[in-house]
Formats: C-alpha cells, structure tokens, sequence
C-alpha cells in the first residue's frame, strides 16, 4: 500500500504537509518506504518536463523531511536516489525544485549514517564531473562538506577517491563552483586524524589551491618530526604536493621532499595505504637521485626510493585488511539480517571495517539504527574481526587482576621514533621489567608516562603513577629527611601528615640509622637517597611505581 498521497506532489505547503504525515508513518514501519513509493519517487525526480516541476518538487521535499524525521528508517533507500536529487539541484525550470533539492541532499548529509559515505559516494564522484551544470556539482561538493563535519572517520577513509577530483575544482572558471570545491577540500581535510599533519593542514590546503606556497609548505613539512602512524588520508593530501616540489627546480625543496618521504614511509603500517601514491611518487624519486647535482641531496633522495621500495616488497606478500564486499555480504547472509537492508548493511559493515572499528559494541549501536539487533551486530563482527582486524583478536590472559592499562601509542625524543604504535598493559600486582640498551628510551617511556605524555594511558585523576628517582633538590638539600618529603608539592596535595611520612621512612630502613629519618639529606649516599625517593613515592600510596635502576645504589 502506497504512502505517497496526491498531495505531496503538488508543491509548496501542500507537499510539506503531506511530506510530514509520510515521514510519520515510514518512521513507524520496519521496512520503511513501500518498494513502490520509491520507484515513484524516483519517477518523480527524473522527469523533467516543465509541466511537472511540483512533482520533483514535492519528491524533493518527502527525501527531506523522511531524513529529518523518520531518519534512519528509509535510508537504505533515500540514497539511492541521491544521484538524482544532484539532477534536480539543477533543474532548468524551478528554481522551488533546486532549492528543495539542496535541502534534501544537506538532510541527508546530516542524518545518514556516519559510515554511509560509500553508498552514495559514486554519484557525488559524477556529479563532480566538469560536464554536468554548475548547479548539480556545488551540490555535490556542499554535501561532502557538511558529511566531513558530520562524519570524520569514513570522510577520512576515503580521501584517497575524493581529494583528487575536488582539487580539480578549486579553481573553476565558474565562481559558485570554486567557491564551494575551496570549503569542501578544507572541510574533508579537516577530516585527517594525525597530531603530526593537522597543525599543517591549513597550509596544506592553501598550497593545494595556490601553487605558489607549494615550496614554502614542503618547508614546513620537512621539519616536522613524524611520529604518528601514516595512512592514507594524510598521504592523499600530502603527496601530490610532494609530486609539484620534485618539478621544481630547486635542488633543496627535491632534497626537502625526499626527507617528507624518508620519515613518513617509516610509519606507514599498513603498506596498502601507501600502494596508490607509489606509482608516481617512486619515478620522481628515481630520477630526483638520478639528476640532482649536489651528492648529498642524491644520497638523501636515494635512502627514500629505497624506503618505498621496502613497502613495495612488503605488498607482495601483505594480506589485504581491506573488507571485500562478497566476503562481508555472505557473513551478513549467515547472520540473518533483512534481505532488503542488506545491501546497504553491507556498505556499513564494510565501512566500520575499513575505518578500524575494532569493538563489537560499536558495530551493535552503528547497525541497530537499521534493523541490526545487538546479538546479530556480534555475530557479524566475530568472524570479521578475525579475518581483518589481526591485532584485535588476542587471547584472554588467564589472570583475574585488575587490568589498569591497555593502550598503544607511539613515543618519539627529538627527531628520533623510540617507540611506535607499542602495546602496552599493565595489571594490579604485577611487576613489569624495561629491557633495552643505553639511549633506547626507558627512562624516556617512564618520564612521559609519568607525566601524561603517552596517548591512551590513563590520566591521573584515574591512576596515580610516580616516577621513582633520586632527584634531590639543591635548595632542600639541607632540610631533614620528613621534612624534604613534606616539601613535595604532590605529597602537600595529598594532604599527607608528617606521621605517615616518617612511618614510610622507617619502612624502607631509615630506623637503622643514628638520627633516623630525621638525617639531613645532604648527608645521604646514593643509595639512600634513592631509598628517600621511593619512602616519597609510597607516601604517595601509587596504583603504579616507575623505577629508573632502583637497584644501582643500593
């Protein structure tokens, strides 16, 4: 039974009337539009004759008011019709039809799903194609700018496919459309998720557009030290600039470009991030080292191509984390969800695969918007997760202490990456050893940790770790033991009386000297005064002690 009444396709308030009941009842309803309904809608949008521009009108108005109120019970078929919406963005006959047209694609933008981007992806692409009407491709660039603020992750999964053709855009003859291409490209760029590359992005962006800053911004990229893991998205904007640096003249900004790709290439994890830009990025390099003048810019250009060569060799045996549609489509089969959601079930699932969704939890409340109940979420997930998310899937420790860390980070002292992307996890009770050699970065991790600089650790507020190290100060030195601990300004905040801080002197062996732990600090060998650091420490009564070598004096 049809929900479309006659009066939705007569325009004006008669079709937003209409439209609202309709919303009210496909909000309602499991399946959403009658299949028919759509085909009418479609019909509706695609006939273009003057005499019927109430019509796409009103179609026009039902897709936006279903998105606004209804939302996700009939997007897995209002974007099927979003590539005739950009059409009616255009219409030569109304401009009530462009106007309602613009809304309903900005609804969608709005309201569909976070992961949705890859349903409706390929007609933005056409839209954006130079021969379609100015009107139908400033649609299509103001939906993926307002989807970017929307939906950042799945807009940054796919800059690879969009940058490219945006950049073509910005600066059209036409005003309207390179107006609106420069506040897309800024927008879906705002969408790349790495500290190192977002304070540049501005200028990234700007030298996207002006050519002339191209050797300015590579400047400013070169002396940046890279410490967060490299994908995609960061390359898509990254390197067609480094391609206009190596066609510059200048052997500097060649040398300058080739340092960008020596530090970054170093943190691509996954070497399919980096697979679409090899191509044009190794010939440049190739023959940058080949004709550069100057032998140490050579060199430096040579240690690069070698760098993408490794992540070339690494591809021919890398095992693709990239979710392939008709392996997704049997697991959503064998999960039983809903024949006619399934298809874009699908879209989602392989979205939330390829952005590294990794916790079951948010499959089950992305996917119950659409049909999907928790149990169901999970059963798609489980197999998945083994098939794409390697590091996901580990075994369960046979331990029931309390777990007071599980996080991944990556750790860098100047220019030099320490560590990267590092599991770490701590439990209650256990005592963890730093193994490595002088200048590895031990004292490095537990300084940083200590003072909140690791991403993913737990701050303060929730787990109190101290840095244990004989670090006296000059100017307290003089003081008595009790007295040097209660000068602490954590152990002040902590409200700690002088009792308990003698008590823990005592604790560690201060009871067997002559004044106790009235002693003056200055007097104190090393290895007492690394027994003064821990009595402060444990004043301080940790879920979590760091100790630097506490063995070494003792």
């Amino acid at each position: 039974m049809s929900l479309l009444n006659a009066g939705v396709f007569d325009g004006g308030d008669a079709s937003r009337t209409a439209a609202s009941q309709i919303a009210s009842q496909v909000k309602s309803s499991p399946s959403g539009f009658p299949a028919g309904d759509v085909t009418s809608l479609a019909d509706a949008l695609r006939d273009g004759a003057k005499g019927t521009a109430a019509k796409r009108e009103g179609a026009c108005v039902v897709i936006e008011t279903v998105a606004k109120e209804a939302k996700a019970a009939a997007e897995h078929q209002t974007v099927a019709l979003v590539a005739d919406l950009l059409k009616c963005c255009a219409d030569k006959h109304s401009k009530e039809t462009q106007t309602a047209a613009s809304a309903a694609m900005e609804a969608l933008a709005r309201t569909m799903s976070a992961h949705g981007l890859r349903a409706v992806l390929p007609s933005l692409l056409e839209a954006m194609d130079p021969k379609e009407k100015w009107q139908t491709m400033v649609g299509a660039l103001n939906f993926l700018a307002v989807f970017a603020q929307c939906s950042p992750m799945s807009t940054s999964e796919a800059l690879n496919d969009v940058i490219p053709v945006v950049t073509q855009m910005v600066n059209d003859s036409k005003e309207e459309v390179s107006v609106a291409a420069r506040e897309c490209l800024s927008k879906i760029c705002e969408s790349i998720d790495n500290r190192d590359v977002e304070p540049f992005i501005p200028a990234l962006v700007s030298a996207t557009i002006d050519h002339e800053e191209v050797i300015e911004c590579v400047q400013k990229l070169a002396s940046t030290t890279f410490v967060q893991t490299v994908t995609a998205a960061p390359l898509a904007l990254i390197a067609p600039l480094l391609l206009l640096g190596f066609r510059v003249r200048s052997t500097a900004t060649k040398r300058m470009c080739a340092v960008i790709i020596n530090n970054m290439s170093k943190l691509v994890e996954d070497p399919e991030d980096a697979a679409p830009f090899l191509p044009k990025l190794m010939p440049a390099l190739e023959k940058a080292k080949e004709e550069v003048t100057d032998p140490e810019a050579r060199a430096v250009c040579g240690k690069a191509f070698e760098q993408l060569q490794s992540i070339e060799e690494r591809l021919k045996t890398h095992n693709s984390v990239k979710a392939v549609p008709d392996v997704v489509a049997k697991e959503i089969t064998n999960a039983g969800v809903a024949k006619d959601k399934s298809l874009y079930t699908q879209t989602l699932v392989c979205s939330l695969v390829n952005c590294k969704v990794h916790d079951d939890d948010d499959w089950a409340d992305e996917l119950k918007a659409y049909g999907v109940d928790e149990a169901t979420a999970k059963k798609l997930f489980n197999p998945l997760a083994k098939l794409y998310f390697t590091d996901a899937v580990e075994e369960e420790e046979d331990d029931d202490a309390e777990l007071l860390c599980d996080c991944k980070f990556t750790l860098a002292y100047g220019s030099k990456v320490l560590l990267h992307n590092t599991k770490l996890k701590l439990r209650r009770g256990h005592k963890y050893g730093l193994l490595g050699g002088n200048d590895s970065g031990k004292t490095t991790l537990m300084r940083s940790i200590a003072n909140e600089q690791v991403d993913g650790f737990p701050p303060a507020s929730e787990l109190r770790t101290v840095f244990v190290e004989a670090d006296i100060i000059g100017e307290l030195s003089d003081l008595p033991c009790v007295d040097y601990i209660l000068a602490d300004p954590r152990i002040k905040k902590a409200g700690i009386t002088e009792e308990v801080v003698e008590r823990m002197l005592i604790s560690v062996g201060f009871g067997e000297m002559q004044n106790g732990a009235r002693n003056l600090v200055t007097f104190l060998s090393g290895g007492w005064r690394m027994k003064l650091a821990l009595a402060r420490a444990m004043c301080l009564n940790a879920d979590i002690l760091l100790m630097d070598e506490p063995t070494n004096h003792l």
